[in-house]
């Protein structure tokens, strides 16, 4: 669960931080059979969740490249949502413990 955490944020401050987003605010909260993440940002939303992703995506428009990140992000994630909070914008990822 610690792992799959980690490489979920990594993905994300990789890409927020290929969009010039220098300050993200991380909570964590452990529950009772889960671990939930949420990242909070100041800036524009990411891209949907890719539904499937192709090496090609990689090498594709930047958008393409966002929604694979996304996808790294996410793949090993129970849930996964984003929304609008104040001023920008939150994920929210819950990782089964």
């Amino acid at each position: 669960t610690a792992r799959a955490g980690q490489r979920a944020l990594a993905e994300f401050a990789e890409l927020l931080g290929g969009r010039g987003v220098a300050r993200m605010q991380l909570s964590a909260r452990r529950g009772e059979d889960r671990v939930e993440l949420t990242l909070a940002w100041a800036g524009d939303p990411l891209p949907e969740r890719a539904a499937a992703v192709a090496a090609e995506d990689l090498l594709g428009s930047n958008d393409a490249q966002e929604r694979f990140a996304v996808w790294m992000a996410t793949r090993e994630a129970q849930g996964f949502t984003q929304r609008q909070a104040g001023a920008g914008w939150e994920v929210r990822l819950s990782f089964e413990d």
